[in-house]
């Protein structure tokens, strides 16, 4: 089954994309160290764990299907003991016997076959379903690193800001001893100063809970996990070539995955159906006694269980009813993973385009609240502004150079986010 979606392009066209084909996103991002990183959730972590064994049980299942399509053989051997008068002996040993069975289900109505395709397609969508997980860590274990690389840079610039507050702090103190400024200037610079060391003391909490993320996604244990500190400098905002969405819904795994599944469930509908019909089943007895002067002996019979068909309609129909609706509800699933798989692109699309035009704006902003706050500090010297001023200006600065770090993070999330979301097969 496939979601025809005609000629149908994306609003926001791509910006440029690379022409070469998709790498890795480590290597798109340019780090050696987030390839490492990568690479050792890949190994470890525990929802890819989870995913795997979930694979493994459904090729066990499917190896199970399978066997039932195989004749069955048993064979019994034994030894009996009994008492002799004539002998004279108490035990005689002389009675031995060997029984083979072999019966075999012909699967006339494809019982048996369908409930090994629905078996087999349940195993390809716990396949699809681990490169999701796969995926999925991936661009966790980018977009903490992409955190920790922001939380890094915004504690160097509170640490130049805190700088330059407290040396105006000193500034205003010794105005204040001069008769320069008055006691509620110096207080306003000093619970400034405080304010920015309690932000910080914030962002250094927040740069901490990146590295116990990594601890989990890498699936190490979060005592004693050691992470590098990146700063933006080190990664570059990767290229993503963003294909058409036809070719969107054949490359994600979460749609693959989902199609499996609606061919589960028409093999449970064809198995359900079949079960309305009588099964055969040939089998073969042979007996060999031995040395009791007894002939060997075989026997072949044809069973059919006609009665359970007659006697079991009514669990028949329900399980019939039960698959159809599976049907019905892997069909809308396999739909509303495909319209959402779109909405996803959609939207990552659109806020690229728009985070674009807003660093054009943040630093026309930054570079103009830098040459601000210069010209504040010079003329609150000069005693031509007041100490209110200043401080605005100094907050107009930093929020402006902060904001254009943030707006760097969201920049890489997105980008991120579109490598996950068009699904590398």
């Amino acid at each position: 089954m496939r979601y025809e979606i005609g000629d149908l392009a994306w609003t926001a066209q791509s910006i440029d994309p690379p022409a070469q084909p998709q790498q890795d996103l480590a290597t798109l991002i340019g780090d050696p160290r987030l390839k490492l990183l990568i690479n050792q959730a890949l190994e470890n972590n525990p929802d890819i764990g989870i995913a795997s064994a979930r694979v493994e049980r459904a090729r066990a299942e499917l190896v199970g299907i399978r066997s039932q399509s195989l004749p069955n053989v048993t064979a019994d051997a034994g030894i009996g003991r009994e008492f002799s008068r004539a002998s004279g002996k108490t035990l005689d040993f002389g009675v031995k016997s060997l029984r083979l069975d072999a019966s075999w289900n012909p699967d006339l109505f494809g019982r048996v076959r369908a409930k090994g395709d629905a078996g087999r397609s349940r195993s390809a969508a716990a396949t699809w379903e681990l490169q999701v997980v796969r995926q999925m860590v991936e661009a966790e274990v980018a977009r903490a690193w992409v955190q920790r690389a922001t939380l890094k840079r915004r504690l160097q610039i509170y640490d130049a800001v805190i700088a330059r507050s407290e040396e105006m702090e000193r500034i205003v103190r010794v105005r204040q001893r001069a008769g320069a400024a008055t006691r509620v200037e110096l207080g306003l610079q000093s619970i400034r100063v405080l304010e920015l060391r309690e932000r910080q003391k914030t962002l250094e909490r927040n740069l901490d809970q990146t590295r116990t993320t990594l601890a989990r996604l890498t699936g190490s244990p979060a005592p004693g996990f050691q992470a590098e500190d990146p700063l933006p400098s080190d990664l570059k905002i990767p290229d993503i070539a963003l294909p058409a969405p036809r070719i969107l819904l054949a490359n994600r795994p979460d749609i693959s995955a989902a199609e499996e599944l609606i061919n589960a469930a028409d093999g449970d509908a064809r198995a359900a159906r079949a079960a309305f019909f009588p099964s055969f089943n040939l089998s073969f007895v042979g007996m060999i006694e031995a040395l009791t002067g007894q002939p060997s002996t075989q026997s072949l019979s044809l069973g059919s269980s006609l009665l359970t068909p007659i006697f079991n309609r009514g669990s028949l129909k329900r399980d019939l009813a039960v698959a159809r609706a599976d049907q019905l509800e892997a069909a809308e699933t396999f739909r509303k993973t495909v319209l959402a798989a779109l909405v996803e692109v959609e939207d990552l699309m659109r806020e690229r385009s728009l985070n674009q035009d807003r660093r054009t704006i943040i630093d026309k902003i930054t570079a103009e609240s830098q040459l601000t706050a210069t010209l504040g500090k010079a003329q609150y010297l000069e005693g031509e502004e007041d100490l209110r001023t200043l401080i605005d200006a100094e907050e107009l600065r930093s929020d402006a150079e902060e904001a254009g770090v943030l707006l760097w993070q969201e920049q890489m999330l997105t980008q991120i986010g579109l490598y996950q979301a068009i699904g590398k097969r």
